[in-house]
């Protein structure tokens, strides 16, 4: 029975091995870092200032000495002293629980990612504490493009900048023209958002209809609680058929600098605003295309859809 106890121990621990070198070759045509089974013996070496893999032949060297001459002195000791020096190894990294409250302020999302690993690797188990922080660092992903900020941009008329409608209070250069900005990649978590906004920025087209050729009104209302100057369109020039609003803008420009991917959710969101603006008068263009862009363009739908 001891006997069938070690064979099946070594089976075990020779599959293991076989499972790791396997996965190294596979990866090593990827470009990956290779697999490692000791996560304290990595937490020394990169604090120690490792910077290659020829580190791992040091570390070979060290655990060659330990298996053949240095083991049978450390064997009677008490797994409280083998736990200690491993917490002496990692001390650095048991330091970081000072930058805590730093990493609350600056970025609560690493903040949550950092506790939960720690939680699930104390409570749980050290391989699920590893899907714990796959699953929080796409959750975050997830959230965090949920969360990104969209606003309206006003030219300056003297100095020609352009500055944030929401936080600077600058007198409208051409009212007719709205500049849009979201602060994301447009793909499927985010194309919803971006619709929203861009109507709630604006207007939403479908309940508008064409402008005539009249002049927009103008109306500067003081806030007696902010005491800022509050500019809006008059939309009192209705059809008085349909009940329908004039439309307030002539262009839309979308400022595209923040965009570093677009999916083909994004792609079809772009042309549905392009589509929807259009028969009401207003002409949605692109401004600041990042290289991604102008290349998606290219190669997509977009540029036979949109000028």
């Amino acid at each position: 029975m001891h006997c069938n106890y070690d064979v099946t121990t070594r089976e075990k621990g020779t599959a293991e091995l076989v499972a790791y070198g396997i996965s190294n070759l596979g990866s090593s045509f990827f470009s990956c870092f290779p697999a490692c089974v000791v996560p304290p013996r990595t937490i020394v070496l990169s604090t120690m200032g490792a910077k290659t893999t020829l580190s791992g032949m040091v570390s070979a060297v060290f655990v060659l000495l330990v298996i053949l001459f240095i083991g049978e002195y450390v064997e009677s000791l008490p797994k409280a002293v083998l736990a200690s020096i491993i917490i002496a190894a990692i001390k650095k990294l048991l330091y970081q629980f000072k930058d805590l409250p730093m990493l609350w302020r600056v970025n609560c999302y690493d903040f949550v990612i950092f506790v939960g690993t720690v939680l699930s690797g104390v409570f749980i188990d050290f391989p699920y504490a590893l899907y714990v922080t796959v699953l929080l660092c796409l959750l975050t992903v997830v959230v965090q493009s949920q969360k990104s900020s969209s606003y309206t941009i006003r030219k300056l008329e003297q100095e020609g900048r352009l500055l944030d409608q929401k936080t600077h209070d600058v007198p409208l250069c051409n009212p007719k023209i709205a500049i849009f900005r979201m602060e994301s990649s447009l793909y499927f978590a985010t194309a919803d958002k971006f619709v929203k906004e861009l109507y709630k920025a604006t207007f939403n087209p479908k309940t508008y209809r064409k402008q005539p050729d009249l002049n927009v009104e103008i109306n500067a209302d003081q806030s007696e609680n902010s005491g800022r100057s509050d500019e809006r369109i008059s939309l009192s020039k209705t059809n008085h058929e349909n009940e329908k609003p004039v439309v307030p803008l002539t262009h839309i420009i979308i400022d595209c600098s923040s965009m570093n991917y677009i999916d083909m959710n994004g792609m079809k969101v772009l042309i549905q605003i392009y589509s929807e603006y259009k028969p009401v008068g207003v002409t949605v263009m692109f401004g600041n295309s990042t290289n991604f862009m102008k290349t998606f363009i290219e190669k997509s739908d977009l540029s036979k859809e949109i000028d």
